[in-house]
């Protein structure tokens, strides 16, 4: 079992932070690949509903994936 903080700022007085929990599965080469995708799916549809944007790249929802 692992969990993730994942917190959004927008000020020191306006802020919110949820807990993701889950299980951790280390996947190889080609499954990883498949995985990664299915979870940017995901993410994009959860986007799409709750904020009515469509992101169209991993970068527009996630600023971890600059290098």
């Amino acid at each position: 079992m692992v969990s993730v903080p994942i917190d959004e700022i927008t000020s020191l007085i306006r802020w919110h932070g949820v807990f993701a929990y889950g299980h951790f599965e280390e996947f190889k080469q080609t499954g990883a690949n498949l995985q990664l995708h299915r979870f940017a799916m995901d993410v994009k549809e959860v986007i799409a509903e709750t904020i009515l944007d469509n992101p169209n790249f991993v970068s527009d929802f996630s600023s971890k994936s600059a290098g």
